[in-house]
C-alpha cells in the first residue's frame, strides 16, 4: 500500500509516506510536498524536466530530491505533479517529472520555505518503505 499524511507540528508542517518499494517511496514523498504546495496530477502538464539528484546516503538524497522538487517551485515557478524514476541508488536518482508552469493552485497550499533535517526519516519496514519529513512554513 502506497500514501502519505500530513503532520501536524506546532512550528512547522510534516508529511508521512510509505510504499512497498524504495522508489514508490521516494515518489510518495514527492506527492506529499507537491500536496503542501498546491498541486494535484489532474493540473494539465505544460513542461517536463529531467531530475538528477545525488546524496552520500539515502536520508541526504530523500533530502536533495524534496529541496530539488521545492527548487524548481520557488525559482522556475514550475509545480510538478507526475515523475517517474528511471533510476535510484543508494547515491543517486534519475527522474522525468512533468507538470505546469507557472502553477496554478486548486488546493489549499502552504508557504514551503525549505526542507528540514528535523526528524527526517527513511526506513525499511515488515511492508516495504517508511519515512518522515518536515518543511519550514
Amino acid at each position: 500500500m502506497t500514501g502519505f499524511e500530513i503532520l501536524e507540528h506546532p512550528a512547522d508542517i510534516g508529511v508521512a509516506f510509505w510504499a512497498p518499494e524504495l522508489s514508490g517511496a521516494f515518489l510518495t514523498a514527492a506527492q506529499g510536498l507537491v500536496s503542501l504546495l498546491g498541486g494535484c496530477e489532474s493540473l494539465p502538464q505544460t513542461r517536463s524536466v529531467a531530475i538528477h539528484v545525488e546524496g552520500s546516503d539515502r536520508l541526504e538524497l530523500l533530502y536533495n530530491w524534496l529541496s530539488e522538487i521545492l527548487y524548481y517551485f520557488d525559482g522556475e515557478d514550475f509545480l510538478l505533479s507526475r515523475c517517474q524514476i528511471k533510476q535510484l541508488d543508494e547515491h543517486s536518482l534519475d527522474a522525468e517529472c512533468t507538470g505546469v508552469s507557472p502553477p496554478t493552485s486548486t488546493e489549499d497550499t502552504y508557504d514551503v520555505k525549505a526542507i528540514t533535517y528535523h526528524q527526517l526519516a527513511l526506513d525499511r519496514s515488515d511492508d516495504g518503505w517508511r519515512g518522515r519529513f518536515y518543511v519550514d512554513i
